[in-house]
């Protein structure tokens, strides 16, 4: 999910290869696009721009100005999902395991998958978002096999690595000031205080989340979304305790 100026709302939809638009002031959809693959990550750019990861058919670019239309296409090696983008480069890891950085033509700056020939960094990095802190940036992953939240400074060097007893199968992150709020598919949503390394649980079962796959706060809005593997509805809580 992605909000953009005023009160709409993307969201991508993984299996009917589209992305809607919702205006969250009425709660309905008012549009949509269909895209080349299957989309599964969204990044915002400058210029009125996002980049649309497509899950084995490379990063799609949409004009979001006032319709949503479909702009070109970079090819890229690898089933891609999460997307980001920071300084004209966009961040992207791969179901496989890589995480790489791109110019906007889609080349390879930088990757990275193992450490030695024994060691694997990543086993199945399926998000990640890039947050600065103090003026420098840095890259948070989630890695659904590893159970693990790993940062990352902009080459790709591993400057930490987060775990927590409860956090089980990580997929979306976002940032919420100097937190995280992690989504964790096994029915809870974890935040993680970045300036002292501790996770706890924010919400669970009894708040009616139940194999969470998307998590997404709308500043502007004031609203937690969070979407889930067993439905297509997207839930709506208005404050964060």
């Amino acid at each position: 999910m992605l909000h953009l100026a005023g009160s709409r709302l993307l969201l991508t939809d993984f299996h009917n290869r589209k992305v809607n638009v919702v205006d969250m002031d009425t709660n309905s959809q008012v549009s949509k696009i269909g895209v080349p693959g299957n989309p599964w990550d969204i990044c915002l750019l400058p210029g009125d721009r996002v980049a649309v990861s497509l899950a084995s058919n490379g990063i799609q670019f949409l004009e979001t100005r006032e319709q949503i239309v479909l702009g070109y296409r970079l090819l890229v090696d690898g089933d891609c999902r999460s997307i980001s983008y920071h300084s004209d480069r966009l961040i992207v890891s791969y179901f496989d395991g890589k995480v790489t950085v791109l110019d906007m033509n889609g080349h390879v700056i930088r990757g990275k998958r193992r450490e030695s020939s024994r060691q694997t960094v990543f086993k199945m990095p399926l998000n990640l978002t890039v947050v600065c802190e103090n003026s420098t940036a840095f890259i948070y992953v989630s890695d659904y096999r590893k159970n693990t939240i790993t940062k990352l400074d902009m080459n790709l060097n591993i400057m930490k690595t987060f775990q927590d007893p409860a956090l089980k199968h990580p997929q979306c992150i976002t940032a919420l000031g100097n937190e995280l709020l992690i989504c964790g598919s096994q029915s809870n949503i974890m935040i993680l205080d970045l300036f002292t390394g501790h996770m706890t649980q924010l919400m669970g079962e009894k708040e009616g989340i139940r194999k969470p796959i998307c998590v997404y706060y709308c500043l502007q809005q004031r609203k937690l979304l969070v979407t889930g593997q067993t439905d297509s509805a997207v839930k709506v809580y208005n404050i964060i305790e």
